[in-house]
């Protein structure tokens, strides 16, 4: 069963901006020594014509390309046999109804077809002016005005249609590279994680009777792996759902929960309102951060701090490696891009003492003008 169109208000206010073509076969009409009557009836048709017009517009798509509906077909003859009605009242001003014809058929038709019967229309008006008219100069020169509006709207038109074709183009881009960059980091997590999974769980059942302590060892460590693993595909996922900054803090806590590491984050609700105008690009950086800090650290903490102009991700794990992989690379391409600056290095200086258990990490966006280089604690 075919599912009905849905009515577009806002199709239909553009179409009815249109209706200012009605103004010559009124015009006429009311200056025509008629009976009070006559003209009424005629307005009533035109007004008819008009109703008609805007409420067919309001169930068209403005897409480029669409699948035939038959009650186009019934739009269209509705509005040949009105304008023929409307003929009896104004005669060859009629054909001043010609630009409403070509907006249907330019907005509804795919352009090829649109374009051919649009030329159509325009050509066989220009025509029947001629002939019907006693007088064609004059008459073409009164209607050029329609002529000229019917040339706009097939100019509109396409037009509308290329930025359409453009948008839906650049659309389909972008969910292809996201989907690109998605099955990469699941293939790369998940492939890498249920390996080891697989091995050390083929490891601990070997062990399980000659050395219960390290098979009991094993098992704690595939138990720390998937919640690795896990906190990776959330991670993933929360991509895919383009949150605000304060839903990328939401989704880092989790991230971070699952993973076992201590997280030290600021509060979701105000998040939201710290980052300002750079709040797309710190939800980006956030994310990738916590995502190394998840997948490759081996952190026990996490902070974060951010202000409107800088945000920084600090991690007690193994160490930047001076190494920066592709999501690394393409966040400093985004970053200075944006007129940013991005450091990674060390969390702690070389004089840390020796107790420490790791060198850690600090990541640092910093959006001001007056950049600072990355100071250690």
């Amino acid at each position: 069963m075919t599912r009905p169109p849905r009515f577009h208000a806002g199709h239909a206010i553009q179409a009815g901006v249109w209706l200012v073509f009605l103004a010559f076969p009124i015009g006429y009409l009311v200056s025509q020594e008629s009976s009070t009557l006559w003209v009424l009836e005629g307005l009533g048709v035109i007004l008819l014509f008009a109703v008609v017009y805007v409420i067919g517009f309001g169930y068209t798509e403005a897409v480029p390309h669409r699948r035939w509906r038959p009650w186009l077909l019934y739009w269209f003859v509705s509005l040949v046999a009105i304008a023929v009605w409307i003929s009896l009242f104004v005669g060859h001003w009629v054909f001043n109804l010609m630009p409403y014809f070509v907006a249907a058929t330019m907005f509804t038709l795919p352009l090829a077809v649109g374009l051919s019967v649009s030329a159509v229309i325009m050509i066989l008006t220009c025509i029947s002016l001629i002939h019907f008219s006693e007088n064609a100069v004059s008459m073409l020169y009164s209607t050029s005005g329609t002529l000229v509006g019917a040339a706009i709207i097939i100019v509109i038109a396409i037009l509308a249609r290329r930025e359409e074709s453009k948008r839906d183009l650049e659309n389909r881009l972008a969910v292809s590279g996201e989907r690109e960059h998605v099955a990469r980091d699941v293939h790369d997590l998940l492939g890498h994680s249920l390996t080891v999974i697989n091995l050390k769980a083929e490891v601990a059942a070997k062990l399980l009777d000659s050395d219960p302590a390290r098979a009991r060892d094993e098992i704690l460590e595939i138990s720390r792996l998937s919640r690795v693993a896990l906190a990776d595909v959330r991670s993933t996922v929360t991509r895919l759902r383009r949150p605000d900054f304060g839903g990328e803090v939401e989704a880092a806590q989790r991230a971070l929960d699952t993973a076992g590491i201590a997280a030290d984050l600021p509060d979701p609700h105000t998040a939201r309102q710290l980052p300002g105008v750079n709040a797309p690009l710190f939800s980006w950086a956030l994310r990738e951060a916590v995502t190394n800090v998840v997948r490759h650290s081996g952190a026990s903490m996490c902070r974060v701090l951010v202000t409107p102009e800088k945000l920084q991700v600090d991690d007690d794990g193994a160490g930047f490696r001076g190494t920066a992989g592709n999501g690394l690379s393409g966040l400093r391409e985004r970053v200075e891009e944006s007129g940013g600056s991005l450091d990674i290095g060390p969390l702690f200086s070389q004089h840390t003492s020796e107790d420490q258990r790791s060198p850690g990490t600090r990541l640092l966006v910093t959006m001001s003008g007056d950049h600072q280089p990355l100071e250690t604690s």
